[in-house]
């Protein structure tokens, strides 16, 4: 076990063929990753190579077999080990010293040719791999690093490639990448970007499971024809705008995809609500809605715009029914996560109970909208909760914004308890775990607060325990945090930091 996992280097590996000095134990973490190592780091690999104490048989069978029980190597660049590694591999007969390593993470650089370090290292049994380009990396270095990993490594099942922004040139790298023939996931992130002409060699691939990575070009993509097949595709993690989104969809047929994360960008802002509920129809009507079981969007807009500022911060207010009701039909839906930072966006008690109505088995529940002060959209009421804890028994993680300021006065009065009133219901709700999300809490007197609490432990009592210990101890803390606030904010009006008429402290923290 204490040989399973290395991180960094290989020093506790040479330490069997020569003792490490302490400087070297000291300074050559975080040496690497493409900066320039430490002298005596250098030195101590120097002096292993004169002493070729792995002449000797008995330290070389141990070596050997430590060796063998390496499985993991993270965050290491081979590139300062370039030397031994060329004495060693060809003391082990030209094999590598790690044959049963199976993940491998290390950084480029171009200086020290990890092209062909790595072939040096990775064995048939080599499956996970994590590739950091770095900026200055030539674009046919990357196509030979890879070129000699894959004569070495022909079953390798999973390949991170992360790409340094400042890379001046855009990689093309999914025709080759088609070569290895059992890759089920592949991450591209950075500078690599996928197109229609470079995804096209690869979208045949039988294996892959998993795809993450950013979209551009396929706007216009609207033949039926160029379909892109991946019959086998079940994650699939995208970034690019919405009309790039659409185009892929369009164009994907994937009937197995369960996940699918959708990074969205929409870089005109009178195209903003509309558009993305007909991207959410798009999803509904998908290949993959049968499969589909946790579905997480994002929608970001143009925020560095100080035009477009202006415009997502106008008073028109939009529904967030109207972006979500396309996707109700997604039944055999699990987990859904959608984060709206398009602009300040109603979410009613009725959108809440047409998402309980229809996902009745859903297991993750997390809504998240942008915030404006002062807050003006409707938010959830407890209402809403009533109902999730109804109408869908086994949700476990909820994460919403709640309005407790504008609720209905009997909201959050005392039920008996939820497995005694509902019919069929053997057992308490499951609901662990829930995040109270906005600023509309922070105004809550204390007393409702109390009854507020009272009445989650009613709804979901698995969230505390039973204890009456539990609600002494919450006052308590709400009271400390409120007495800091009221010495905060009397502070600020006489300081005169604040206007009297000003909005509460509570929303500008």
């Amino acid at each position: 076990m204490l040989w399973r996992s290395l991180w960094g280097s290989l020093l506790p590996l040479y330490a069997i063929l020569l003792p490490v000095p302490d400087a070297v134990r000291r300074w050559h973490i975080g040496s690497f990753h493409g900066s320039q190592g430490p002298l005596s780091y250098f030195e101590y690999i120097h002096k292993v190579l004169d002493v070729r104490s792995f002449d000797d048989s008995a330290i070389w069978t141990s070596f050997l077999r430590c060796a063998s029980r390496i499985r993991h190597i993270l965050d290491w660049d081979p590139g300062f080990d370039l030397r031994v590694l060329r004495v060693l591999c060809d003391r082990n007969g030209e094999k590598t010293i790690l044959p049963s390593l199976q993940s491998l993470s290390w950084a480029d650089d171009p200086g020290c040719r990890s092209d062909e370090a790595l072939p040096l290292l990775a064995p048939p049994s080599l499956r996970h791999m994590i590739y950091r380009v770095d900026s200055v990396t030539p674009i046919e270095f990357v196509g030979t690093t890879l070129a000699n990993v894959l004569s070495k490594a022909p079953y390798l099942s999973s390949l991170t490639i992360l790409v340094d922004e400042r890379l001046s040139q855009r990689l093309s790298l999914l025709p080759f990448l088609s070569h290895f023939q059992q890759l089920r996931r592949l991450a591209l992130s950075g500078w690599q970007v996928v197109t229609p002409s470079s995804f096209t060699d690869f979208s045949s691939s039988l294996t892959l499971e998993h795809l993450d990575c950013h979209l551009e070009g396929f706007e216009g993509n609207q033949n039926i024809e160029s379909a892109l097949e991946v019959p086998n595709l079940m994650l699939l993690k995208l970034t690019g705008t919405r009309s790039v989104m659409q185009g892929f969809l369009r164009s994907l047929r994937a009937p197995r995809v369960r996940e699918l994360d959708l990074t969205v960008w929409e870089p005109d802002p009178e195209h903003g609500h509309c558009a993305h509920a007909d991207l959410c129809g798009q999803i509904a009507g998908a290949q993959f809605s049968h499969t589909l079981q946790r579905l997480i969007l994002r929608f970001r807009g143009p925020l560095d715009n100080a035009a477009a500022q202006g415009h997502l911060s106008d008073s028109s207010q939009t529904s967030l029914s109207a972006i979500v009701r396309p996707l109700l039909s997604l039944k055999s839906l699990r987990h859904f996560t959608l984060h709206y930072l398009w602009k300040d966006t109603a979410l009613t008690d009725a959108t809440m109970t047409l998402m309980a109505e229809a996902w009745p088995g859903i297991e993750e529940l997390m809504l998240s909208m942008r915030e404006t002060a002062p807050a003006r959209s409707p938010r959830p009421t407890p209402l809403s909760l009533s109902k999730l804890s109804l109408l869908c028994p086994n949700l476990r993680v909820l994460s919403i914004p709640i309005d407790l300021e504008h609720a209905d006065a009997g909201a959050c009065t005392p039920a008996p308890n939820d497995c005694e009133t509902t019919p069929g219901r053997s057992r308490p709700h499951p609901l662990k775990k829930l995040d109270i999300l906005g600023q509309r809490c922070l105004t809550t007197p204390e007393a409702e607060l109390m009854r507020f609490a009272q009445f989650l432990h009613r709804l979901f009592p698995c969230l505390v325990p039973r204890s009456p210990v539990t609600y002494a101890l919450m006052v308590d803390r709400w009271e400390i945090v409120w007495d800091k606030f009221r010495s905060l904010s009397a502070m600020a009006l006489e300081r005169g930091e604040v206007d009297a008429g000003a909005p509460s402290l509570f929303t500008l923290t």
